[in-house]
């Protein structure tokens, strides 16, 4: 579950509040070269406008015209897409995929309210739509549960916005805030520096008082969090380290040039396994011969998003390759 599907839940709350009419789309099922996965949500207003997506637009354009022609859908509808002669009289993926979308009217907003509250305290929640006769039901969920049909439900996990949380003001931290953002993330900051206070003060990020240690330990980090130390003052990026590497953070990195990120390891050797140690990407980022501050912050959210998309691993072990593995000389221009 993205932060996007959160997005498109809100407004579909707040249109049904405002008095209209709104169908809820869910790709339940996809294969192939699918546009969208399992999951991916779509809200249509009664007058056609749209949020989210749940294809490249065919999908969209034939239920626009059949929620703006008030179709009732008493019940929730499944409709498979695709390119096989099994869909041959409805739209076609140009893709190739295979879609199959449960489409739903919004009755009540209660459900809504719910999981919002739910994933605003950062719970992840399932929602099981009965699709005989449309009651719904919420439970919790857990991390490994997915989007599924499975005997006449649709069971759709929600889960918290992902965090990022930055350790250390300045102009990276800035460049690399505004990203995130960008990709849905919610952005935390924690600079206790005197001197970097007016840079704490980023659009839309939240900043937490206190040391590093301290608000790691009060968040805590869970498997949606990321933690970047920028701050080049070793004590406070350590002091954040011995907690994240610690914690269920599914990416922990630290800025610095190859020879600073040694001496780092060898001072958090002490206080960790090896395989702990590792998880650590320091330099931090994707070697794409980086040196301004916004190619910095790029190189280190690519590399976000290929561990959270399990494109690099988060050690050492079995599976794609480990980020130290994948990494020659990282992007910190800083001399040794």
């Amino acid at each position: 579950m993205d932060s996007s599907n959160l997005a498109v839940l809100t407004q579909a709350r707040d249109w049904h509040r405002a008095g209209f009419g709104v169908v809820l789309s869910t790709v339940a099922q996809a294969s192939g070269a699918a546009p969208r996965q399992p999951g991916a949500l779509l809200a249509i207003r009664s007058d056609g406008v749209l949020a989210g997506s749940v294809s490249g637009g065919c999908v969209e354009e034939e239920w626009i015209t059949r929620v703006r022609a008030e179709e009732e859908l008493p019940f929730p509808t499944v409709v498979a897409f695709g390119s096989g002669p099994a869909e041959a009289a409805l739209p076609r993926l140009p893709c190739g995929g295979t879609l199959r979308v449960v489409f739903e009217r919004i009755r009540s907003s209660e459900w809504i309210e719910e999981i919002l509250a739910r994933t605003a305290g950062h719970r992840l929640a399932a929602r099981i739509l009965d699709l005989t006769d449309g009651t719904i039901r919420l439970t919790d969920a857990i991390p490994a549960e997915a989007t599924r049909l499975e005997n006449g439900r649709l069971v759709t996990v929600f889960g918290p916005p992902w965090r990022l949380l930055l350790v250390g003001a300045g102009e990276i931290a800035r460049c690399l805030a505004a990203m995130a953002q960008l990709l849905g993330y919610e952005v935390l900051l924690c600079d206790p520096r005197e001197a970097f206070a007016p840079a704490a003060s980023l659009p839309g990020v939240r900043h937490l008082p206190g040391m590093p240690d301290e608000v790691v330990s009060t968040l805590p980090p869970d498997p949606r969090t990321a933690i970047v130390a920028l701050s080049h003052d070793p004590m406070l990026d350590d002091m954040a380290l011995l907690g994240a590497l610690h914690s269920e953070a599914f990416y922990v990195g630290a800025l610095g040039s190859r020879a600073t990120a040694e001496k780092r390891r060898r001072r958090l050797a002490p206080y960790f396994f090896p395989e702990e140690l590792d998880r650590l990407s320091s330099p931090v980022g994707l070697d794409l011969g980086a040196r301004q501050p916004g190619e910095i912050a790029a190189a280190i959210l690519a590399e976000m998003i290929a561990v959270k998309n399990r494109r690099l691993s988060r050690n050492g072990g079995d599976g794609p390759p480990s980020r130290s593995a994948s990494r020659e000389l990282g992007v910190c221009p800083d001399p040794a």
